[in-house]
């Protein structure tokens, strides 16, 4: 039960690192700009889908994101973060991030990899087939903007 709950604050702290990528998020639902999608935004959508402008997975997906975000945490160094809505993909930057990662069954949301984390990992399924964002003294940060506009 421990190594759950610290395996869950490493992926927490992981999703701290893409909300800085979050910068000018759009949020599925939210017309207004408030990166919160209110009842009377989920109710447009129903009509929006009622309509046939919105299939039923993308309702639900609004609908999802206004019954359980915004979820804000604080992190080790006492930083509040606000998650608009559900993480599509991560990139972990430390070896200690990966196996949580595993653990709590998003390994497919991993995006890119360092290279050295892709050798040492290489055991986790299909690690050795993700992009590389380069190794640990040098992190190709364009790699990994084009990662995340891909993702």
């Amino acid at each position: 039960m421990r190594w759950k709950s610290f395996a869950l604050i490493i992926a927490c702290t992981m999703l701290m690192i893409g909300s800085a990528f979050a910068q000018g998020i759009v949020v599925p639902g939210d017309s207004d700009g408030d990166k919160i999608v209110s009842a009377e935004e989920v109710a447009a959508a129903e009509k929006l889908a009622q309509e046939g402008k919105l299939s039923a997975d993308e309702l639900q997906e609004i609908k999802h994101i206004h019954e359980k975000y915004p979820i804000t945490i604080t992190d080790s160094a006492n930083r509040t973060v606000t998650i608009y809505k559900p993480v599509k993909s991560i990139l972990p930057m430390s070896a200690t991030n990966c196996e949580p990662i595993f653990i709590l069954g998003a390994a497919d949301k991993i995006a890119g990899m360092r290279t050295d984390l892709q050798e040492t990992h290489a055991w986790i399924p299909g690690i050795t087939d993700k992009p590389t964002i380069g190794g640990w003294k040098e992190i190709d940060y364009e790699k990994v903007i084009e990662i995340c506009q891909i993702w």
